[in-house]
Protein backbone atom coordinates (compact mmCIF):
# COMPACT_ATOMS: atom_id res chain seq x y z
CA UNK A 1 0.00 0.00 0.00
CA UNK A 2 2.70 2.53 0.83
CA UNK A 3 4.55 1.63 -2.86
CA UNK A 4 0.59 2.40 -4.46
CA UNK A 5 0.44 5.52 -2.49
CA UNK A 6 3.41 7.16 -3.63
CA UNK A 7 3.10 5.90 -6.61
CA UNK A 8 -0.10 7.95 -7.12
CA UNK A 9 1.13 10.64 -5.31
CA UNK A 10 4.10 11.22 -7.19
CA UNK A 11 2.15 11.07 -10.86
CA UNK A 12 -0.50 13.12 -9.44
CA UNK A 13 3.05 15.83 -9.20
CA UNK A 14 3.97 15.29 -12.19
CA UNK A 15 0.52 15.33 -14.13
CA UNK A 16 -1.38 18.09 -12.61
CA UNK A 17 -1.07 21.85 -12.20
CA UNK A 18 0.35 23.10 -8.96
CA UNK A 19 -2.56 24.80 -6.80
CA UNK A 20 -2.29 28.32 -5.93
CA UNK A 21 -0.58 28.91 -2.48
CA UNK A 22 -2.67 30.52 0.04
CA UNK A 23 -2.35 33.27 2.86
CA UNK A 24 -1.50 30.75 5.47
CA UNK A 25 1.49 29.58 2.52
CA UNK A 26 2.56 32.87 1.29
CA UNK A 27 2.95 34.01 5.11
CA UNK A 28 3.34 31.90 7.50
CA UNK A 29 4.97 28.59 6.17
CA UNK A 30 7.00 29.50 2.71
CA UNK A 31 7.12 33.17 4.10
CA UNK A 32 8.59 31.70 7.63
CA UNK A 33 10.75 29.41 6.07
CA UNK A 34 12.69 31.89 3.82
CA UNK A 35 12.91 33.85 7.17
CA UNK A 36 14.53 31.31 8.25
CA UNK A 37 17.33 30.52 5.77
CA UNK A 38 17.51 34.04 4.37
CA UNK A 39 16.94 36.37 7.65
CA UNK A 40 18.06 36.44 11.21
CA UNK A 41 15.95 32.99 12.13
CA UNK A 42 13.42 33.45 15.17
CA UNK A 43 14.98 36.58 16.51
CA UNK A 44 13.76 38.22 13.79
CA UNK A 45 11.11 40.01 15.25
CA UNK A 46 8.42 39.97 12.17
CA UNK A 47 8.33 36.29 12.02
CA UNK A 48 4.55 35.02 11.68
CA UNK A 49 3.14 33.62 14.57
CA UNK A 50 -0.71 33.48 13.53
CA UNK A 51 1.00 29.64 12.82
CA UNK A 52 3.52 27.45 14.40
CA UNK A 53 6.72 27.29 13.43
CA UNK A 54 7.19 22.92 12.41
CA UNK A 55 5.65 23.44 9.40
CA UNK A 56 8.06 26.05 7.87
CA UNK A 57 11.48 24.04 9.66
CA UNK A 58 10.10 21.39 7.77
CA UNK A 59 10.10 23.26 4.59
CA UNK A 60 13.34 25.05 5.58
CA UNK A 61 15.12 21.80 6.32
CA UNK A 62 14.13 20.15 2.60
CA UNK A 63 14.87 23.34 0.56
CA UNK A 64 18.66 22.82 2.77
CA UNK A 65 19.16 19.41 1.35
CA UNK A 66 17.52 19.39 -1.82
CA UNK A 67 17.81 22.28 -3.73
CA UNK A 68 15.59 25.68 -3.62
CA UNK A 69 12.13 25.04 -5.00
CA UNK A 70 8.80 23.66 -4.32
CA UNK A 71 9.94 20.88 -5.67
CA UNK A 72 11.94 19.10 -3.22
CA UNK A 73 9.30 20.05 -0.43
CA UNK A 74 6.12 18.32 -2.95
CA UNK A 75 8.24 15.18 -3.12
CA UNK A 76 9.36 14.85 0.13
CA UNK A 77 5.88 15.97 1.91
CA UNK A 78 4.25 13.27 -0.74
CA UNK A 79 6.58 10.40 1.11
CA UNK A 80 5.32 11.57 4.21
CA UNK A 81 1.79 11.76 2.98
CA UNK A 82 2.49 8.15 1.45
CA UNK A 83 3.84 7.05 4.77
CA UNK A 84 -0.01 7.71 6.43
CA UNK A 85 -0.70 4.00 4.68
CA UNK A 86 1.16 2.53 7.79
CA UNK A 87 0.02 4.17 10.58
CA UNK A 88 -2.88 3.81 9.28
CA UNK A 89 -2.62 0.25 9.10
CA UNK A 90 -1.18 -0.27 12.44
CA UNK A 91 -3.84 1.51 13.71
CA UNK A 92 -7.07 -0.93 11.98
CA UNK A 93 -4.55 -3.70 13.04
CA UNK A 94 -4.71 -2.85 16.47
CA UNK A 95 -8.24 -1.13 16.89
CA UNK A 96 -9.97 -3.76 14.96
CA UNK A 97 -8.20 -6.53 12.85
CA UNK A 98 -5.48 -6.76 10.44
CA UNK A 99 -8.11 -6.87 7.36
CA UNK A 100 -9.40 -3.49 8.36
CA UNK A 101 -5.82 -2.03 8.92
CA UNK A 102 -5.53 -3.38 5.46
CA UNK A 103 -8.38 -2.29 4.09
CA UNK A 104 -7.96 1.58 5.76
CA UNK A 105 -4.71 1.99 4.32
CA UNK A 106 -5.69 0.61 0.66
CA UNK A 107 -8.61 3.38 0.72
CA UNK A 108 -6.01 6.24 2.23
CA UNK A 109 -3.70 5.26 -0.82
CA UNK A 110 -6.52 6.14 -3.51
CA UNK A 111 -7.92 8.94 -1.12
CA UNK A 112 -7.55 12.37 -3.20
CA UNK A 113 -7.99 14.85 -1.12
CA UNK A 114 -4.75 14.34 1.17
CA UNK A 115 -3.35 13.53 -2.28
CA UNK A 116 -4.44 17.31 -3.64
CA UNK A 117 -3.35 18.88 0.07
CA UNK A 118 0.17 16.75 -0.83
CA UNK A 119 0.73 18.60 -4.09
CA UNK A 120 0.86 22.50 -2.39
CA UNK A 121 2.97 23.97 0.11
CA UNK A 122 0.13 22.84 2.87
CA UNK A 123 0.97 21.62 6.77
CA UNK A 124 -2.11 19.02 6.32
CA UNK A 125 0.14 15.97 5.56
CA UNK A 126 2.78 15.99 7.69
CA UNK A 127 0.18 17.24 10.91
CA UNK A 128 -1.47 14.18 9.62
CA UNK A 129 1.59 12.03 9.90
CA UNK A 130 2.26 13.02 13.45
CA UNK A 131 -1.53 12.70 15.04
CA UNK A 132 -1.56 9.35 13.62
CA UNK A 133 1.63 8.16 15.48
CA UNK A 134 0.45 9.87 18.51
CA UNK A 135 -2.82 8.37 17.99
CA UNK A 136 -0.93 4.72 17.87
CA UNK A 137 1.35 5.72 20.86
CA UNK A 138 -1.60 6.39 22.76
CA UNK A 139 -3.10 2.57 21.51
CA UNK A 140 -0.17 0.89 22.76
CA UNK A 141 0.40 3.28 26.40
CA UNK A 142 -3.52 1.77 26.93
CA UNK A 143 -2.70 -1.35 26.11
CA UNK A 144 0.63 -1.53 27.98
CA UNK A 145 0.38 0.89 30.71
CA UNK A 146 4.06 1.88 30.23
CA UNK A 147 5.16 5.33 31.19
CA UNK A 148 7.39 5.35 28.18
CA UNK A 149 4.69 4.98 25.82
CA UNK A 150 2.84 8.15 27.32
CA UNK A 151 6.20 10.02 27.10
CA UNK A 152 6.33 9.19 23.65
CA UNK A 153 2.77 10.12 22.78
CA UNK A 154 3.30 13.21 24.61
CA UNK A 155 6.16 14.29 22.15
CA UNK A 156 4.21 13.16 18.96
CA UNK A 157 1.32 15.64 20.35
CA UNK A 158 3.75 18.56 21.14
CA UNK A 159 5.09 17.90 17.76
CA UNK A 160 1.69 17.87 16.30
CA UNK A 161 0.74 20.89 18.11
CA UNK A 162 3.79 22.63 16.77
CA UNK A 163 2.44 22.34 13.15
CA UNK A 164 -0.94 22.94 13.65
CA UNK A 165 -2.61 24.76 16.70
CA UNK A 166 -5.34 22.51 16.47
CA UNK A 167 -4.34 19.78 19.38
CA UNK A 168 -3.28 22.71 22.02
CA UNK A 169 -6.01 21.46 24.15
CA UNK A 170 -6.14 17.56 23.44
CA UNK A 171 -4.24 17.47 26.34
CA UNK A 172 -7.35 18.45 28.81
CA UNK A 173 -9.43 15.76 27.00
CA UNK A 174 -6.65 13.05 27.68
CA UNK A 175 -7.70 11.71 30.83
CA UNK A 176 -11.43 10.81 28.54
CA UNK A 177 -9.37 9.18 26.17
CA UNK A 178 -7.58 6.85 28.99
CA UNK A 179 -9.46 6.18 31.82
CA UNK A 180 -11.95 4.17 30.59
CA UNK A 181 -8.90 1.28 29.91
CA UNK A 182 -7.47 1.51 33.76
CA UNK A 183 -8.60 1.77 37.16
CA UNK A 184 -8.13 5.28 39.40
CA UNK A 185 -4.95 5.84 41.48
CA UNK A 186 -1.34 6.95 41.76
CA UNK A 187 -0.35 5.08 38.51
CA UNK A 188 -2.96 6.24 36.11
CA UNK A 189 -2.20 10.16 37.74
CA UNK A 190 1.86 9.52 37.16
CA UNK A 191 1.02 8.61 33.37
CA UNK A 192 -0.88 11.57 33.18
CA UNK A 193 1.60 13.61 34.42
CA UNK A 194 4.42 12.22 32.32
CA UNK A 195 2.14 12.86 29.20
CA UNK A 196 1.62 16.49 30.34
CA UNK A 197 4.80 17.09 31.09
CA UNK A 198 6.49 15.46 27.77
CA UNK A 199 4.00 17.71 25.45
CA UNK A 200 4.68 20.86 27.32
CA UNK A 201 8.51 20.58 27.35
CA UNK A 202 7.91 20.12 23.14
CA UNK A 203 6.02 23.76 23.08
CA UNK A 204 7.88 25.62 26.19
CA UNK A 205 10.85 26.73 23.79
CA UNK A 206 8.60 27.90 21.31
CA UNK A 207 6.69 29.95 24.23
CA UNK A 208 10.04 31.20 25.50
CA UNK A 209 11.23 32.63 22.04
CA UNK A 210 7.86 34.58 21.73
CA UNK A 211 8.47 35.87 25.06
CA UNK A 212 11.95 36.84 24.52
CA UNK A 213 11.95 38.43 20.97
CA UNK A 214 8.18 39.49 21.12
CA UNK A 215 8.03 40.35 25.18
CA UNK A 216 4.17 38.71 24.40
CA UNK A 217 2.69 35.22 25.77
CA UNK A 218 2.29 33.16 22.79
CA UNK A 219 2.20 29.61 24.11
CA UNK A 220 1.36 28.28 20.20
CA UNK A 221 -0.07 30.61 17.30
CA UNK A 222 -2.57 33.69 17.65
CA UNK A 223 -4.93 32.36 14.55
CA UNK A 224 -7.36 31.22 16.95
CA UNK A 225 -8.87 34.52 17.00
CA UNK A 226 -9.47 34.64 13.37
CA UNK A 227 -10.55 31.21 13.10
CA UNK A 228 -13.51 32.11 15.89
CA UNK A 229 -14.38 35.20 14.94
CA UNK A 230 -15.29 33.69 10.43
CA UNK A 231 -16.69 30.92 12.50
CA UNK A 232 -19.62 33.41 14.56
CA UNK A 233 -21.50 33.90 11.30
CA UNK A 234 -22.68 32.04 7.47
CA UNK A 235 -21.81 36.08 6.12
CA UNK A 236 -17.86 35.50 7.25
CA UNK A 237 -17.39 31.89 6.56
CA UNK A 238 -16.16 32.39 3.05
CA UNK A 239 -13.07 34.67 2.00
CA UNK A 240 -15.30 36.78 -0.19
CA UNK A 241 -17.52 37.58 2.67
CA UNK A 242 -15.04 38.47 5.47
CA UNK A 243 -14.01 40.81 2.72
CA UNK A 244 -17.29 42.67 2.23
CA UNK A 245 -18.84 42.03 5.60
CA UNK A 246 -15.62 42.71 8.18
CA UNK A 247 -15.05 46.52 7.96
CA UNK A 248 -18.92 46.78 9.26
CA UNK A 249 -19.04 44.62 11.77
CA UNK A 250 -15.53 46.11 13.28
CA UNK A 251 -17.46 49.18 12.96
CA UNK A 252 -20.56 48.29 14.90
CA UNK A 253 -18.15 47.11 17.72
CA UNK A 254 -16.52 50.38 17.62
CA UNK A 255 -19.90 52.46 18.13
CA UNK A 256 -20.26 49.66 21.12
CA UNK A 257 -16.73 50.59 22.64
CA UNK A 258 -15.03 47.61 21.44
CA UNK A 259 -11.85 48.95 19.29
CA UNK A 260 -9.43 47.36 17.20
CA UNK A 261 -5.85 47.57 18.78
CA UNK A 262 -3.83 50.13 16.14
CA UNK A 263 -1.12 49.08 13.32
CA UNK A 264 1.94 48.07 15.53
CA UNK A 265 0.47 46.22 18.91
CA UNK A 266 1.47 42.75 20.21
CA UNK A 267 -0.26 39.76 18.37
CA UNK A 268 -1.58 38.99 21.15
CA UNK A 269 -3.54 42.09 21.37
CA UNK A 270 -4.98 41.61 18.00
CA UNK A 271 -6.01 38.16 18.82
CA UNK A 272 -7.70 39.02 22.18
CA UNK A 273 -9.64 41.73 19.70
CA UNK A 274 -10.94 39.04 17.49
CA UNK A 275 -11.50 36.48 19.76
CA UNK A 276 -13.96 39.28 21.53
CA UNK A 277 -15.63 39.96 18.05
CA UNK A 278 -16.18 36.50 17.69
CA UNK A 279 -17.71 36.25 20.88
CA UNK A 280 -19.88 39.48 20.47
CA UNK A 281 -20.95 37.48 17.65
CA UNK A 282 -22.04 34.59 19.24
CA UNK A 283 -23.68 36.29 21.90
CA UNK A 284 -25.79 38.68 19.78
CA UNK A 285 -27.08 35.79 17.85
CA UNK A 286 -27.93 33.11 21.30
CA UNK A 287 -29.73 36.11 22.86
CA UNK A 288 -31.92 37.51 19.28
CA UNK A 289 -32.66 34.38 18.48
CA UNK A 290 -31.77 30.64 21.32
CA UNK A 291 -33.13 28.33 18.90
CA UNK A 292 -31.47 29.30 15.60
CA UNK A 293 -27.91 29.28 17.23
CA UNK A 294 -28.94 26.22 18.62
CA UNK A 295 -29.48 25.27 14.17
CA UNK A 296 -26.71 27.16 13.36
CA UNK A 297 -24.04 24.95 15.56
CA UNK A 298 -25.89 21.83 14.51
CA UNK A 299 -25.60 23.00 10.39
CA UNK A 300 -21.65 24.00 11.21
CA UNK A 301 -21.20 20.49 12.80
CA UNK A 302 -22.65 19.25 9.17
CA UNK A 303 -20.62 21.78 7.24
CA UNK A 304 -17.54 20.34 8.64
CA UNK A 305 -17.56 17.43 6.18
CA UNK A 306 -18.03 19.29 2.87
CA UNK A 307 -17.38 23.20 3.06
CA UNK A 308 -14.69 25.23 1.43
CA UNK A 309 -13.54 28.42 1.70
CA UNK A 310 -13.98 29.39 -1.55
CA UNK A 311 -17.49 28.04 -1.63
CA UNK A 312 -16.90 26.21 -4.65
CA UNK A 313 -16.49 22.39 -5.29
CA UNK A 314 -18.77 21.32 -2.18
CA UNK A 315 -20.72 19.07 -3.69
CA UNK A 316 -17.56 17.38 -5.28
CA UNK A 317 -16.41 16.45 -1.86
CA UNK A 318 -19.99 15.43 -0.23
CA UNK A 319 -20.34 13.03 -3.62
CA UNK A 320 -16.78 11.50 -3.02
CA UNK A 321 -16.96 11.17 0.81
CA UNK A 322 -20.59 9.87 0.96
CA UNK A 323 -20.15 5.75 0.92
CA UNK A 324 -17.47 6.75 3.22
CA UNK A 325 -19.35 8.83 5.50
CA UNK A 326 -22.58 6.17 5.65
CA UNK A 327 -19.98 2.63 6.13
CA UNK A 328 -18.45 5.04 9.30
CA UNK A 329 -21.64 5.70 10.79
CA UNK A 330 -22.36 1.50 10.26
CA UNK A 331 -18.99 0.89 11.73
CA UNK A 332 -18.83 3.18 14.66
CA UNK A 333 -22.07 1.34 15.70
CA UNK A 334 -20.63 -2.19 15.19
CA UNK A 335 -17.73 -1.17 17.40
CA UNK A 336 -19.85 -0.39 20.03
CA UNK A 337 -21.81 -3.76 19.57
CA UNK A 338 -18.84 -5.88 19.15
CA UNK A 339 -17.23 -4.39 21.68
CA UNK A 340 -13.76 -2.91 20.28
CA UNK A 341 -13.27 -0.72 23.05
CA UNK A 342 -10.22 0.75 21.66
CA UNK A 343 -12.58 2.45 19.35
CA UNK A 344 -13.15 5.02 21.62
CA UNK A 345 -9.86 6.06 21.17
CA UNK A 346 -10.43 7.02 17.62
CA UNK A 347 -13.83 8.42 18.26
CA UNK A 348 -12.68 10.48 21.47
CA UNK A 349 -10.37 12.07 18.04
CA UNK A 350 -13.16 12.95 16.42
CA UNK A 351 -14.87 14.37 19.02
CA UNK A 352 -12.52 16.95 19.84
CA UNK A 353 -12.35 17.81 16.73
CA UNK A 354 -15.74 18.34 15.30
CA UNK A 355 -15.92 20.13 19.17
CA UNK A 356 -13.21 22.54 18.19
CA UNK A 357 -13.97 23.28 14.86
CA UNK A 358 -18.08 23.64 15.73
CA UNK A 359 -16.70 26.89 17.34
CA UNK A 360 -14.53 28.40 14.34
CA UNK A 361 -15.08 28.03 10.59
CA UNK A 362 -16.23 25.06 9.67
CA UNK A 363 -14.00 23.84 6.47
CA UNK A 364 -13.80 20.00 5.25
CA UNK A 365 -9.93 20.97 4.93
CA UNK A 366 -9.61 21.08 8.79
CA UNK A 367 -11.44 17.52 9.07
CA UNK A 368 -8.52 16.18 6.74
CA UNK A 369 -6.40 14.86 9.25
CA UNK A 370 -9.15 12.79 11.26
CA UNK A 371 -10.35 11.14 7.98
CA UNK A 372 -8.07 8.37 8.68
CA UNK A 373 -9.98 7.40 11.83
CA UNK A 374 -12.90 7.99 9.73
CA UNK A 375 -11.96 5.61 7.16
CA UNK A 376 -11.18 2.95 9.63
CA UNK A 377 -14.43 2.92 10.78
CA UNK A 378 -16.01 2.65 7.44
CA UNK A 379 -13.82 -0.20 6.70
CA UNK A 380 -14.48 -1.79 9.74
CA UNK A 381 -18.14 -1.60 8.71
CA UNK A 382 -17.53 -2.56 5.34
CA UNK A 383 -15.77 -5.69 6.28
CA UNK A 384 -18.55 -6.75 9.09
CA UNK A 385 -21.57 -5.92 6.14
CA UNK A 386 -19.71 -8.18 3.47
CA UNK A 387 -19.55 -10.88 6.28
CA UNK A 388 -22.91 -10.96 7.32
CA UNK A 389 -24.27 -11.01 3.82
CA UNK A 390 -22.08 -13.92 2.63
CA UNK A 391 -22.99 -15.81 5.76
CA UNK A 392 -26.75 -15.02 5.13
CA UNK A 393 -26.49 -15.67 0.83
Amino acid sequence: MLAVALCLRLTAFLILPAPDLDTSATEAYWGGANRLLHGVGFSDTSYPVFAPPLYAIFISLCLTLFGDSQVPVKIVQACVDAAMTIILYLIGREVFDARTGLLSAGIWAVYPFPIYLALTIASEPLFTLLLGIFVLLTIYAICSQRSRYYCAAGILLGLATLTRATTQFLPLMFPLMIFPFQRRGKAVLANYTVFCLSFSLVILPWTVRNYVVLRDFIPVATAGGAVLLEGSSETLFTAAGRVKELPTYFESLRVKGIVRPPSGSKPSEEERFLIRAGIENYKSRLHNDARGFVLFLLSKVLRLWYMTTSGRNQGVILAVNLLIYLFALAGLVLAWIRERSMAWVLASMLVYFVAIHCLTVPLYRYMVPTMPYVIGFASFGIIVILEQLVHSS
